[in-house]
């Protein structure tokens, strides 16, 4: 076996230095690649969180209005509630004006058997030649 010569060493080194070249040129564009898809994933994500971001402030819309239309719902029962309690108010009112009226006739009443009561007296009292026929 003859040493190697000088020239072959050479050959082998530029040899190496350009596997080497060639392996860090490959892994820069693997890197620049992974750079791009996750960019390119990232960009997605994005894209999709805008979307439901999007879709979730329609929803919310859609909530917050049906939110004011059930408050608007309850508002209305409220003012039934209140008529109702009002045509209450106003029976009660006629109720306590009718048993006023029954009072007063019967207070009537008392005061005209009292009368008759007083005038029976004063006729029995009274000499039979005055009585009237």
């Amino acid at each position: 076996m003859e040493a190697p010569k000088e020239e072959e060493y050479e050959v082998w080194e530029r040899e190496e230095q350009q596997g080497w070249e060639h392996q860090e040129y490959q892994e820069k564009h693997q890197q620049q690649r992974q750079r791009q898809r996750q960019w390119q994933e990232e960009e997605a994500r994005d894209e999709r969180q805008w979307q439901q971001q999007r879709e979730d402030g329609r929803t919310m819309q859609q909530q917050q209005q049906k939110q004011q239309q059930q408050q608007q719902q309850q508002q209305q029962q409220q003012q039934q509630q209140q008529q109702q309690q009002q045509q209450q108010q106003q029976q009660q009112q006629q109720q306590q004006q009718q048993q006023q009226q029954q009072k007063q006739q019967w207070e009537g009443h008392k005061e005209q058997g009292a009368n008759q009561q007083q005038q029976q007296q004063q006729q029995q009292q009274q000499p039979e030649s005055l009585r009237p026929r």
